[in-house]
């Protein structure tokens, strides 16, 4: 159907591994880490936090192509799956937001 699918790992290689002496000269890509995350899809983005279990960022990738586009550092780490609404002309991009011991909170981001 000439669609293509991409796999990409939903953040950076933890710094235990990377920088772990048995893999020393070794170029180890992203490998991403083991979270629960939520998604959002627009018409070319896909929004992927890293989620619980993850650090706090949001990262909008090229859906055509899988390249990560913008990396958005949150207050704290996605725990609600995102959604998306517009408001006189302009989308924004609603989630979720926690950390441990701490009160979620709800965050909103405008999109260019």
């Amino acid at each position: 159907s000439g669609e293509h699918v991409f796999q990409v790992a939903n953040a950076d290689t933890p710094e235990r591994i990377a920088n772990h002496r048995a893999l020393e000269g070794l170029d180890i890509p992203r490998t991403g880490v083991a979270t629960r995350s939520g998604l959002l899809l627009t018409k070319s983005l896909l929004f992927v936090g890293e989620g619980v279990g993850g650090s706090p960022w949001l990262r909008a990738l090229d859906k055509q192509t899988g390249d990560i586009v913008a990396e958005i550092e949150l207050p704290n780490t996605q725990t609600g799956v995102p959604m998306t609404y517009e408001h006189e002309g302009k989308q924004y991009i609603v989630m979720a937001v926690s950390g441990s011991g701490q009160a979620a909170e709800i965050i909103a981001l405008a999109l260019p």
